[in-house]
């Protein structure tokens, strides 16, 4: 029976044959460096198999182990310490033994947790510990694909996890002196999980065809016959010529075949090809399902587009793409009509896709935006969490996620992403006004919970420090939302100074304002703005109230000059006019 896939039954064999042979193969933690420039060692994770350098291991031939790109940060193995060996056992047999149980509890681990970076780490130091003393080729053999396995994952070693599973492909056919025999190589078949000779090739195309080796991708698929990947692959490379050659020798053997009539139809862009392999396949292929709706897709037909969508999720439900693909269509029919019902479907199929692809930070943002839409915040919130973990530099993201915790009256969560904003500003030329509602509502909560508990002290004190990065870091626009902004925050001003020279910036802001003279809202800001600033100049100096005055005329010039009918503008001129008056005398 193979126990390699079972997660329940496979772990109790797996602990008894380790029982048996007395090992304590268990985890446990010790300093070490995993990196060339780490200075400061951090816990590692090995096997705690009591080891020691004592004795010397019989040499036998095993595979070649690749080594790591030079430009990688990667040490070849975790350094650690204490500089603690895996023993040399006299007797190769149990040795190989040994690293079988250490392989089969990596398998464990796999079979029993999610497909993530926190397994793989947990998996490493069983595979570390199964090539720390190579006594047996399938064993060795082995642990190196399992290594391989591991290391497609991380930029950092994902060119020497395919060059690896080359040369393990390779070793199948071709023997050169000093290889181990036949019967050496099938010594401890039944005691690992090793594919076929098929089954590699086939891993091996895939790991090329992920780093962008089109061609040579291709070349391993045609030794299995995987045409059809053939045909995608020598397409993605531009070799259009080469794919038609080999559909058109294939077509003429198997004339009705569905996977081969729906690659003709995505190089020809013919719908009929995919209607036909849609109905050659008796309706059971999700490529051309897929194809069909992607065509309606990008026509804009969307009520189609989801049907075919729903077929091809029907047959094939781990395809995290078209799950993405159908959520996008719901939410474009929830623009036109059914909004609720359309919603609601859109959000379950960005569920699905995020189900199956954890890190899809645009299905988080999508599933995010569907749940306020609906008027599901918290909700929102928890997916808009998710998607800003996996794409930290989209503003888009910070964004909608301060006004979703601005409407949970979440004030310091909110403040975080208002921070992470003004971080980002650089870079996306996002102006500060495009917030000016959030930051608003966030003083407003902050006032409404003015009480004495810690956490209303805290997040006055965030905020304070908030308003002083805006003083320094916002740009001074020449807009309405700049103009209010810098009321605002003359409002919180801690001292008269501070308050003055904000003020003084939203009456600047106003002033230069496109379409002042046309708008009665432009002019009655400029106005209040104006009178606050004039009544906020007790303990200014002589130089500073005649420079304020001369601003104010200006203010009063430009109000009476307006183009609109404003019936208080008169009224208004004449404040101003003698605030400037008022403060000229004063000077």
């Amino acid at each position: 029976r193979d126990l390699t896939s079972a997660s329940h039954a496979g772990r109790v064999r797996f602990r008894e044959a380790a029982n048996i042979a007395q090992l304590n193969l268990t985890l446990e933690g010790s300093m070490g460096k995993r990196t060339k420039f780490q200075v400061d060692s951090k816990p590692q994770l090995r096997v705690a198999e009591a080891t020691s350098s004592d004795g010397t291991t019989t040499k036998v031939p095993v595979p070649e182990s690749s080594e790591l790109n030079e430009d990688s940060v990667l040490l070849e193995d975790v350094a650690f310490d204490d500089q603690k060996r895996r023993a040399n056992v006299q007797d190769p047999r149990r040795a190989a033994l040994t690293s079988c149980v250490a392989l089969a509890l990596c398998l464990d681990v796999r079979n029993t947790n999610p497909d993530d970076g926190l397994t793989n780490d947990q998996m490493r130091p069983y595979v570390a510990f199964a090539l720390a003393s190579p006594v047996d080729w399938l064993v060795h053999s082995a642990a190196l694909l399992q290594r391989c396995r591991i290391e497609a994952h991380s930029v950092y070693s994902a060119d020497r996890a395919a060059l690896q599973l080359e040369v393990l492909a390779n070793q199948h056919v071709s023997q050169k002196p000093g290889d181990a025999s036949p019967q050496d190589r099938i010594a401890f078949a039944s005691t690992v999980d090793y594919p076929s000779r098929w089954e590699l090739d086939g891993e091996v195309a895939h790991a090329m065809a992920r780093l962008g080796a089109f061609v040579s991708a291709a070349e391993r698929f045609k030794k299995i016959h995987e045409w059809d990947l053939v045909i995608e692959l020598y397409a993605a490379a531009g070799r259009r010529e080469d794919a038609l050659e080999v559909l058109n020798r294939e077509l003429e053997q198997k004339p009705d075949h569905p996977r081969l009539l729906c690659a003709l139809g995505d190089l020809r862009d013919d719908a009929t090809l995919h209607e036909r392999a849609w109905t050659k396949s008796e309706c059971r292929d999700w490529r051309a399902a897929r194809s069909l709706a992607r065509r309606h897709m990008n026509k804009g037909r969307w009520s189609e587009a989801c049907a075919w969508y729903d077929e091809t999720v029907k047959i094939r439900p781990q395809a995290s793409q078209s799950w993405f693909d159908l959520g996008c269509c719901r939410m474009r029919l929830a623009d036109v009509s059914d909004e609720k019902a359309q919603l609601g479907k859109a959000a379950r199929a960005f569920s699905r896709c995020v189900q199956h692809e954890p890190d899809c930070g645009d299905a988080w943002a999508n599933l995010a935006a569907c749940r306020l839409r609906s008027g599901q915040a918290a909700m929102a919130k928890n997916a808009l969490d998710r998607a800003v973990a996996t794409r930290p530099e989209d503003w888009r993201l910070w964004e909608n996620l301060s006004r979703c915790c601005c409407m949970l009256r979440r004030t310091q969560e909110a403040m975080v992403a208002i921070n992470r904003l003004l971080d980002l500003s650089m870079v996306s030329k996002r102006p500060v006004g495009a917030i000016l509602d959030v930051i608003l509502r966030v003083m407003e909560l902050v006032d409404e919970e003015s009480d004495e508990s810690f956490n209303s002290q805290r997040a006055r004190e965030v905020l304070d420090e908030l308003c002083l990065r805006l003083d320094t870091e916002a740009p001074a626009g020449a807009d309405r939302a700049s103009a209010t902004l810098w009321s605002a925050l003359a409002e919180r001003a801690d001292d008269v100074i501070t308050c003055r020279v904000r003020r003084a910036k939203a009456v600047r802001a106003y002033l230069n304002a496109e379409g002042l003279e046309r708008e009665e809202k432009l002019l009655e800001g400029l106005s209040n703005a104006a009178l606050a600033l004039s009544q906020s100049m007790d303990a200014a100096t002589a130089k500073e109230r005649a420079s304020t005055a001369l601003l104010l005329r200006s203010v009063a010039a430009r109000v009476g000059a307006a183009s609109c009918e404003w019936a208080a503008r008169d009224e208004r001129v004449g404040a101003i006019t003698g605030a400037a008056d008022g403060l000229e005398a004063a000077a």
